[in-house]
């Protein structure tokens, strides 16, 4: 599987459907129209996009207000990766061994 891009937030990364996974959670059941800040066609809350909520989220967080507040100040949309790591890399891996008895390492033959 090969990297793409997202349309909705362009995204780069790993996508299994059309979107990236956080743009198919967010769109489950949402009117598609023009958002409010970035004047893009896509699903919305309260008249925003996905993109938007999670810069104003951003901004918010570092002005310490409230994310509907800073939907009104929004100039710019930072774009992120999605799910880059490969799926494999994502087993959990199998324990170490540890040694002996209570974790500590054996010293072969008993020599010092």
């Amino acid at each position: 599987m090969r990297p793409k891009s997202c349309p909705e937030c362009l995204s780069w990364g790993l996508l299994f459907d059309r979107r990236c996974e956080a743009c198919s959670n967010f769109a489950g059941g949402r009117e598609v129209g023009m958002c409010g800040s970035c004047s893009g066609r896509l699903p919305l809350r309260a008249g925003h996009c996905r993109l938007c909520w999670t810069q104003a989220r951003v901004d918010a967080a570092a002005q310490d207000v409230r994310p509907e507040s800073a939907l009104l100040d929004l100039q710019r949309q930072q774009l992120f990766f999605s799910r880059m790591t490969a799926l494999w890399d994502r087993r959990p891996k199998p324990p170490k061994a540890t040694g002996g008895r209570r974790g500590r390492l054996l010293r072969p033959c008993g020599c010092r």
